[in-house]
């Protein structure tokens, strides 16, 4: 109730921005049934999240780490990711799972242990670790694909274990990986993604040019979507994710 209290009116600056760039990150996911919605929170955390049916929220703390247009796509196109890898349906699958399992385990053994916090540090955590790995990758391939600079996506990561020093999360009780791995990870990708950013936008120049130019010539639009054959398709091994 005190966040909708928060939140920052459209016609903010940084809602404008927020809505603009989401938007242009939101054409290129496919997902064209989606009522994207960007809103603003007006608080110091530095988070952000996405609820089911594409409603994104940043709070304002997190422009401390978003100080341009490159940087702002990173956040918001992570977080499209995960509507994209559908990873709210995910999470009650894997809960729904954890409280049967736990239930039986519970009417058949007497262990004198948490097995809640077994489940969660066992499964879960791993689990949500590894989803946000797929939410970073998924969103660097997007962020790319509108046409925002891949290499800005380890910069913000970088400003954020900077902003989270002091922080006592012990790595495998935390629900995201650590700000270095992440980090590492984007490395794995980031010249395939420069060169598709290159590649992709130097002709999305080239055509607006190429219209000024040559007027009664048609215009062949880029396409925005996402190629089934993907050329830098994540791997299957799941020891990426690790």
């Amino acid at each position: 109730a005190q966040e909708s209290q928060n939140i920052l009116p459209k016609n903010h600056p940084l809602s404008k921005k927020i809505s603009d760039i989401g938007v242009r990150i939101a054409k290129v996911s496919g997902l064209t049934d989606t009522k994207w919605e960007f809103t603003v929170i007006d608080s110091p955390m530095l988070n952000a999240f996405v609820l089911p049916g594409g409603k994104v929220c940043v709070y304002t703390g997190l422009f401390k780490a978003m100080p341009d247009d490159d940087s702002i796509a990173t956040v918001l196109a992570h977080e499209v990711g995960h509507v994209v890898a559908r990873h709210a349906g995910e999470r009650v699958s894997i809960s729904g799972l954890g409280t049967i399992l736990l239930l039986l385990v519970r009417m058949f053994i007497d262990i004198p242990i948490n097995l809640d916090f077994l489940y969660q540090a066992a499964f879960e955590l791993p689990k949500s670790r590894k989803m946000e790995l797929e939410a970073d990758y998924i969103g660097l391939k997007l962020m790319t694909r509108a046409c925002f600079r891949p290499t800005e996506a380890p910069k913000v990561f970088a400003r954020l274990a900077e902003l989270n020093k002091g922080s006592n999360m012990v790595p495998f009780l935390s629900t995201h990986p650590s700000d270095s791995t992440r980090i590492r990870n984007f490395g794995k990708f980031m010249d395939k993604a420069t060169a598709d950013y290159e590649t992709r936008c130097q002709r999305q120049v080239n055509q607006f040019f190429s219209a000024i130019h040559r007027a009664p010539e048609p215009v062949v639009e880029m396409d925005w979507g996402l190629e089934t054959q993907d050329p830098w398709a994540v791997p299957s091994d799941d020891k990426l994710w690790k």
